[in-house]
Order: C-alpha cells, then structure tokens, then sequence
C-alpha cells in the first residue's frame, strides 16, 4: 500500500510539478498568433471582406460551377472569420501564417482561405498601383469540406479602410 502512495506521489510530481512542459506555453501560442496577425493582410488593414467571382462544388464524380453566394469577413484584431451566406453569418476563430508571398486564415475543421500577401515586397514590385490595386483586392482561393465533398472559391479580398 504504501509503495502504491509513493508511486502517485511521484506520478503527479512529474506530471504537475517537474512537467517539460510550462504553465505558460499554452498563452505563448496566442501571444504568437497575436504577432503574426499584425503582418501580412493584418498589416494592411484589420478588416478584410473576400468576395468569390467563380464557386465550385468537386466530389469524386468531378466538379461543377455553382453559384457565387457567399461573402467572406476577415477581422484581424478578434482573430475572427465569417462565412455570410444569404444574410446568414456564422463565426469561426482561425490560425493565421505567412508562407511566402501568401496570407494563409485556416478556420474550421477542415476550411482554409489563401490570398496574396500585399506587404510582399515582390508583389508591390509588379503592381504598377499599389493603391488601386487594394482597392480591386487580392486574389484568393478559399476551400471548405464537408465530408468528402470540397467547396472551392475564386475571388478578391478588399480591405475595409
């Protein structure tokens, strides 16, 4: 019996006290999203909406157009994304990274939005106009899964001044 007391005593000293992992590491990972959403389209501006001009619908059978009714929202600063369909709104939290010239927002289980970074030096460089340009919006292509079924949008991103 007490061998058994001993082995709990020493079970929860290495869980709890003498843990590798800190206490603070699970803040850390917000602290760094935090971070991140500052550059890239966060840096730009805090609000983005993404409009799709062309909306597919591909399962095993093969993809087809559908139509275009969904609107995207983009809130850096609450690390907020909204899917609006037909007035409809519904809000995920998401993860946010850079992976070279593009801003990546992976919200939901299984949905990500990908657009082109516009404080990428080389895309700035081969835009005659900057501002015009945000104006317009970034190319984007949002993809979204429902079981086996992909829903996978074309449009632009514009920031919201």
């Amino acid at each position: 019996m007490p061998a058994i007391k001993i082995g709990l005593i020493l079970i929860f000293h290495f869980m709890f006290i003498a843990s590798p992992i800190p206490a603070s590491s699970f803040s850390r990972e917000e602290e760094f999203q935090k971070m991140l959403r500052s550059e890239g389209m966060g840096k730009a501006a805090e609000r983005w909406i993404c409009i799709p001009q062309i909306k597919n619908v591909c399962s095993s059978e093969g993809c087809k157009l559908i139509a275009s009714d969904v609107r995207m929202e983009i809130f850096f600063r609450k690390a907020t994304f909204r899917r609006c369909f037909k007035g409809d709104c519904k809000a995920y939290p998401f993860k946010f990274k850079i992976s070279g010239a593009f801003s990546i927002v992976s919200y939901g289980s299984a949905a990500f939005l990908k657009a082109g970074n516009p404080e990428f030096l080389f895309l700035k460089s081969l835009t005659k106009n900057y501002d015009e340009q945000l104006k317009k919006g970034w190319p984007f292509v949002d993809i979204a899964s429902r079981g086996t079924t992909l829903l996978i949008s074309h449009g632009y991103c514009r920031p919201v001044m």
